[in-house]
């Protein structure tokens, strides 16, 4: 299990916006898990507070965070892949100054790596988010600062790891969806190329 710092899944479109809001300051404790054929599932998942939206601006979109300390002391708890890392998709974003759509500020510090998302399912209730074939998944991930130091142990840092799923997902709403679902699923390639570059991070982040 990989504790989170904070977690934020968003449904927007018209008049409707909906969202899973999960913070460790407010003891919810959002995590995920990574089985053996590739899914990583979500836990801790509560219903909150939708961010604002800003004209017209709408997305659909899975943000999640995790401070750079805490990644550290969590990195020998993904699992391990004799795969090989499949390499950047579609190349790297440099978002300086800009704010993610319907979402905040982003405090950039530098590049990840982006991959291809093999599947993803989200329940939002009532509404449910599956995969929409004719558009790619793809999961940028890269470093910036937080807004207030991330407590980890003894030690404090505003250096944490973003991990952003944007997507034209298929929407659908059913009534019997009562409970808030996030999982997706990383090729073993990709997955391998993942752990290199945080494993990258994580050497990046101590030695500085």
């Amino acid at each position: 299990m990989i504790n989170l710092e904070y977690l934020i899944c968003q449904y927007q479109a018209d008049d409707i916006s909906l969202a899973i809001k999960s913070h460790r300051n407010r003891n919810q404790n959002p995590a995920f898990e990574i089985s053996e054929d590739g899914i990583w599932r979500f836990t801790g998942l509560q219903m909150g507070r939708e961010d604002e939206m800003e004209e017209d601006v709408r997305a659909n979109h899975l943000d999640f965070y995790i401070g750079m300390d805490d990644l550290a002391s969590q990195i020998d708890e993904f699992p391990e892949t004799d795969a090989a890392p499949v390499g950047l998709v579609d190349g790297l974003r440099i978002p300086i100054n800009s704010i993610r759509p319907g979402g905040k500020s982003i405090n950039w510090s530098g590049p990840v790596t982006r991959v291809e998302v093999s599947d993803i399912s989200i329940n939002i209730p009532p509404y449910r988010l599956r995969q929409n074939e004719d558009d790619q998944i793809i999961l940028n991930i890269d470093r910036e600062f937080s807004r207030y130091p991330i407590t980890s142990g003894s030690s404090q840092t505003k250096r944490e790891i973003h991990f952003g799923i944007e997507h034209n997902f298929n929407v659908s709403r059913a009534g019997t969806i009562r409970i808030p679902r996030i999982e997706f699923t990383l090729g073993e390639n990709e997955y391998a190329e993942v752990i290199e570059a945080l494993r990258n991070s994580v050497d990046f982040h101590l030695n500085l």
